[in-house]
């Protein structure tokens, strides 16, 4: 039986993703979530772990729980974020977005336009995928404001594939 993330590795392939070029060390991630305080999601690591800079060559779309005001009913992916050290590493993003968005959850991937994918890290979210509108964003937001632009689109990252 293959496993979940191995099922993620295979709809990666479907839309055209192959690159591989990450190869980091459990290491990492383990001094990453020390260090916010957190445990991610055993898929996500698995993906972190696995794959680098990922490109690829025509849009990926994906589809949603919920509707989201302005947005069509398929978002578009832009970027996913990386353990590389530069503009689109996992932990810059994180700490461009403290304060920002609910600490209950991270973003892993920029979409078309400045919005966030984002990922649950705690009990009550844990692995749940959500998406962070920019547009919605409030400015000194209160803890209840910081989830007006959340929007839950899937249960779990294995919804995604």
């Amino acid at each position: 039986m293959q496993s979940s993330f191995e099922k993620v590795k295979q709809k990666l392939l479907e839309v055209g993703i192959t690159s591989e070029s990450g190869i980091h060390s459990g290491n990492l991630i383990i001094s990453f979530e020390q260090k916010y305080g957190f445990h991610l999601p055993q898929d996500y690591k698995e993906f972190l772990l696995t794959y680098g800079i990922i490109n690829y060559n025509h849009q990926i779309s994906y589809s949603q729980l919920t509707n989201i005001p302005k947005h069509n009913e398929r978002g578009r992916m832009g970027y996913f974020y990386n353990l590389q050290n530069d503009k689109n590493d996992l932990i810059t993003n994180i700490e461009r977005y403290l304060g920002r968005m609910p600490e209950s959850m991270i973003p892993f991937a920029d979409i078309t336009g400045g919005d966030q994918l984002c990922i649950g890290v705690t009990e009550n979210g844990w692995g749940k995928i959500y998406f962070w509108d920019h547009d919605q964003e409030h400015f000194d937001p209160t803890e209840e404001e910081l989830w007006n632009n959340v929007y839950l689109i899937a249960n779990s990252s294995r919804s995604l594939s």
